[in-house]
């Protein structure tokens, strides 16, 4: 199932390993990022000048899933250059949802307490219900195309599955199962972290009895430490202190999770998108089946009793925070939007996390498994199958209008790409490539434009040369200190670099360029000098 469903979402191009020209954005970043490093023979841990020449950077800030880069480069020798893998990945992400959604409704569920359960087609039809529900979940389409580590979204129905395979465990194995858990998440992006550690305290909270509130506070300070140390360990941290802007443009509307942008096949529901960011990182439409899903046990919740092994309590309130923080603290509804009051260091402290609009995720995992379980325990036997199984069918056909959409969007994604005049070269040693203003500095008014990252990365990539600019999720302050001082940078001439300098910034330090420094407008970037030191210089 995940094949037929990658090949229907993805298309076939991103299984041909000799094609990066679809690696775009934020997947063309990845991808330069596992590249350099792996060429870098400094870099055998996360920090490297190969893309902040001469500042070290951590690989980290380039969301490259640090805890799969560092170990693949023992093996780089094994991948001929210029090859990728991507395609492959999510087919493997796509098959650990479906994988985990599986071994997560046959634990929600407790089928493997059932006598005989092996020879009942029932608990089998609902475990392959689950399987397809979180496999073909939306929120995971809509990152193909435009994130690799966010894509790992197996790792938020993996937390739910040892949240619930622990959940009458002892301490120590708990510990040990739990803490494991978010410590994987933090070697792939903070924000799956983030979720995950949301997922697994919840259920630490509720599947605790109150009198024992030491071992609440035990469990939840021993995650909380396990989500910093890995934070720290794989990197993230370096980028920590740094707020950038987004917070509020960034997050889900009120009805995101029934907004499908318009192409659901079923539900094409389209509302407005007031900030301008929530049309992509505020997608959290849950699929047709899944809402008929989660509506049945609003209303059998409602008039009866279920099962109380059922942790309903824990979902929904692990639900109704992963909604909270998504919409962050700038609230709209449909159109409309107002601010809720917040301290500042609160305040501050989600501004680290400008994606808001992401943490819903873990709340659409949870509601589509605890619904199926709440249905299919409400209706025992071939009645609740046969609901469930109907449900997932109207899930696979609605999604599938956003699964084509996602393969039209990469069949046509295309790079940037440049070609570098020869005189820029001509009898000289070029070891690095300079630009004025670089992109962490002002991507609006950088040589290039703002995707000029894909441009002079795939530029110094093919050289094996080093350049001053580069986009990261965050920029550190020591960064941003040193190369935007303008006038500093450009008062010290690189005989070995080529410089490509805006018009304005060209303009602007006539001075200190002088005549050590050969200029040219350049042929195929526009307001751009292509600049290269002096024979005397």
């Amino acid at each position: 199932m995940a094949i037929v469903w990658a090949l229907m979402s993805l298309g076939t191009r991103p299984f041909n390993i000799f094609d990066n020209e679809w690696l775009w954005g934020d997947l063309g970043t990845v991808y330069l990022a596992w590249c350099k490093h792996m060429g870098d023979p400094d870099a055998w841990g996360l920090m490297s000048t190969i893309a902040s020449d001469p500042i070290p950077l951590n690989f980290a800030l380039f969301d490259p899933m640090p805890i799969l880069m560092v170990p693949a480069k023992l093996i780089a020798w094994i991948f001929p250059a210029g090859t990728q893998y991507f395609g492959f990945y999510f087919l493997l992400c796509l098959f650990l949802q479906g994988l985990f959604g599986y071994f997560t409704t046959s634990e929600v569920l407790e089928l493997h307490k059932e006598p005989d359960v092996d020879r009942k087609w029932g608990p089998l039809l609902l475990q392959l219900s689950g399987a397809v529900l979180c496999m073909t979940m939306p929120i995971t389409l809509n990152r193909l195309s435009g994130h690799t580590a966010l894509s790992s979204q197996w790792l938020l129905i993996m937390s739910i599955w040892i949240a619930l395979r622990t959940r009458d465990s002892g301490l120590r194995a708990w510990l040990i199962g739990n803490c494991a858990m978010l410590f994987l998440a933090t070697g792939f992006n903070p924000y799956l972290a983030v979720m995950v550690g949301i997922s697994l305290s919840g259920m630490a909270f509720m599947q605790t009895r109150l009198s024992n509130w030491q071992g609440q506070i035990v469990k939840v300070a021993a995650l909380a430490a396990t989500g910093l140390a890995g934070l720290w360990f794989f990197g993230f941290t370096s980028g920590a202190g740094v707020a950038e802007g987004g917070y509020g443009v960034f997050s889900m509307n009120m009805l995101g999770p029934i907004d499908s942008n318009g192409f659901a096949t079923l539900f094409a529901l389209d509302i407005v998108d007031p900030t301008t960011g929530q049309t992509f990182e505020g997608f959290n439409y849950l699929g047709l089946g899944v809402i008929l899903q989660i509506l049945a046990m609003a209303a059998l919740l409602y008039r009866t009793r279920i099962d109380p092994r059922l942790p309903i309590v824990a979902a929904l309130l692990i639900g109704c925070v992963a909604y909270i923080l998504a919409l962050s603290t700038t609230i709209t509804f449909s159109g409309v939007t107002f601010v809720a009051p917040a301290p500042e260091f609160s305040e501050n402290i989600m501004r680290r996390f400008r994606g808001s609009g992401r943490f819903f995720w873990i709340g659409a995992f949870w509601l589509t498994i605890i619904s199926l379980a709440v249905v299919a325990r409400r209706f025992p036997g071939r009645l609740g199958v046969t609901l469930v199984v109907l449900m997932t069918f109207v899930q696979w056909i609605d999604v599938a209008g956003i699964s084509l959409k996602t393969n039209h969007a990469i069949a046509s994604l295309q790079r940037m790409h440049y070609t570098l005049p020869a005189e820029a070269t001509a009898g000289r040693n070029v070891t690095t490539v300079k630009v004025f203003p670089p992109w962490q500095c002002d991507p609006f008014h950088t040589p290039g434009g703002v995707r000029n990252y894909e441009i002079f990365g795939f530029l110094t990539l093919d050289h094996g040369w080093t350049t001053n600019s580069f986009y990261a999720a965050r920029t550190p302050a020591n960064q941003r200190a040193y190369h935007c001082d303008y006038a500093a940078r450009l008062s010290e001439m690189d005989p070995t670099a080529i410089y490509f300098l805006s018009n304005v910034i060209h303009d602007q330090f006539s001075a200190e360029i002088g005549s050590r420094l050969i200029c040219k407008a350049d042929p195929e970037l526009a307001e751009t000098q292509i600049c290269w030191p002096a024979a005397s210089d």
